[in-house]
């Protein structure tokens, strides 16, 4: 079996290359989720039915197509107390298949013809690298961006063919499959949708604008191609949020987020509203709560915004016993 050649210019089958920019290594605390896109298309909505066009030997044709089936994918997540923001995606395979297309040209008689047969295909991410996102706010609900080019949309399955008066073309993509590519931005965007304590379920949603054009020409068969549309894919998944006060992370707000929230307050890495955060939460944990040692603690922010050590002065008394 061939390698998949892949294509350098806007191609027609750019339409579901979900492209995305540049990559960087996962980070040691990000949190990643696995979940598969569906693609459907509701009663009514134009979403995943896209719009083809094609002008040969003088003549146009248009016609439509709709896509359908899953895209597995992973998602790197940024996790608070407020919810989540997706910093990174890559693609890791799903099977995706495209209802048959045919465009005839001519008048009077067929001229040209360009059809597409039983195509699918996977999407996957060559260098194994997480894509950035840009995300626009972090909590229960936001939308951010992603830029379209490291990542490849393979055809490996059914066939393009190509015919006119005096020669024909045919495409067999389960032997000589094809890898297409095409630079762009997608957004994406998320809401939770069930919440029972620090667990959350949310439903993402990627759409992935479509523009492309395809030139082909063998022989008497000369065509330009064209679509434009919207895929649209959606999937949920479910995450533990962090505890507000874990400031940590192991999981319980004790002492020792005390000391973390005291030695980065010293140093402008947190804020002092984050004392009343762990504060009020002081204690919270899969077992039963316990009440601040609020003494400790105020002594302890005071030493800090004072600059030095608090000191106080205590009387003693002092029991005599009567001489016998």
């Amino acid at each position: 079996m061939h390698g998949p050649r892949v294509a350098t210019s806007p191609p027609l089958t750019g339409l579901l290359a979900v492209i995305l920019g540049a990559t960087f290594a996962l980070s040691a605390d990000a949190v990643v989720v696995d979940l598969d896109l569906v693609l459907s298309t509701p009663p009514g909505s134009s979403d995943n039915v896209l719009d083809f066009g094609a002008t040969a030997a003088g003549f146009t044709d248009t016609g439509q197509t709709q896509f359908s089936g899953t895209i597995n994918r992973q998602l790197e997540l940024e996790l608070s107390p407020d919810g989540i923001r997706p910093t990174g995606i890559r693609f890791q395979g799903g099977q995706l298949s495209a209802t048959d297309f045919d465009l005839r040209f001519g008048f009077i008689i067929t001229l040209a013809r360009v059809q597409g047969r039983n195509l699918g295909g996977t999407l996957t991410t060559p260098s194994g690298q997480f894509s950035a996102v840009t995300a626009r706010r972090l909590g229960p609900n936001g939308s951010g961006t992603f830029a379209t080019d490291p990542h490849l949309l393979t055809l490996n399955s059914g066939t393009l063919t190509g015919t006119g008066l005096a020669s024909a073309l045919a495409e067999d993509l389960g032997t000589s499959p094809l890898g297409v590519s095409q630079s762009g931005t997608a957004p994406l965007t998320w809401g939770e949708t069930a919440a029972n304590g620090q667990q959350r379920e949310y439903q993402i949603q990627l759409q992935f604008p479509v523009d492309a054009t395809e030139d082909i020409s063998d022989g008497s068969i000369s065509a330009s191609v064209t679509v434009e549309g919207i895929v649209v894919g959606a999937g949920t998944f479910a995450v533990t949020l962090p505890q507000a006060g874990d400031f940590n992370g192991d999981g319980v707000v004790n002492a020792s987020d005390y000391t973390t929230w005291r030695d980065e307050f010293a140093l402008g890495q947190r804020p002092l509203s984050d004392f009343n955060v762990w504060r009020s939460n002081f204690g919270a944990q899969e077992s039963a709560a316990t009440a601040a040692p609020e003494p400790t603690a105020l002594a302890g922010l005071l030493a800090l915004l004072s600059g030095g050590a608090i000191r106080c002065g205590c009387r003693h008394r002092t029991e005599h016993t009567p001489p016998r």
